[in-house]
């Protein structure tokens, strides 16, 4: 660009639609390869409210309506219920799984609100 040039409108709309279109991509990948803390069931407690965790166990009950699904995982004779806002069908009773979630108490009640499950 010579000394004389400048910028037209809509140059600095195609730069600015390129630069945000990366930026997505960047943090689109970014998120993807994200891997949360792997939190034992038995170190879960109220003090992990909030936080993002990743867990593991074998699942000893399962509970579904036409939108949700209730998981109770337990490992090393500690357990943890999560919810999935989805219908889950490919998880059965003594599946071996990984959940990652936020934690948050319901009801008292530290649990999972799961968004990704993993079957071991």
């Amino acid at each position: 660009m010579g000394p004389n040039k400048t910028i037209r409108s809509r140059e600095i709309k195609y730069l600015s639609f390129a630069i945000t279109i990366l930026g997505l991509i960047i943090l689109i990948q970014a998120t993807n390869t994200f891997t949360p803390d792997t939190i034992l069931i038995k170190n879960i407690d109220e003090t992990f409210q909030g936080d993002y965790i990743s867990t593991c166990g074998t699942v000893i009950d399962i509970r579904t309506s036409t939108k949700n699904t209730f998981i109770t995982l337990e490992s090393e004779k500690a357990s943890i219920d999560s919810i999935f806002f989805d219908t889950l069908r490919h998880i059965t009773i003594n599946s071996h799984v990984c959940i990652t979630g936020k934690i948050e108490i319901y009801k008292g009640t530290v649990e999972i609100i799961g968004d990704r499950i993993i079957e071991q």
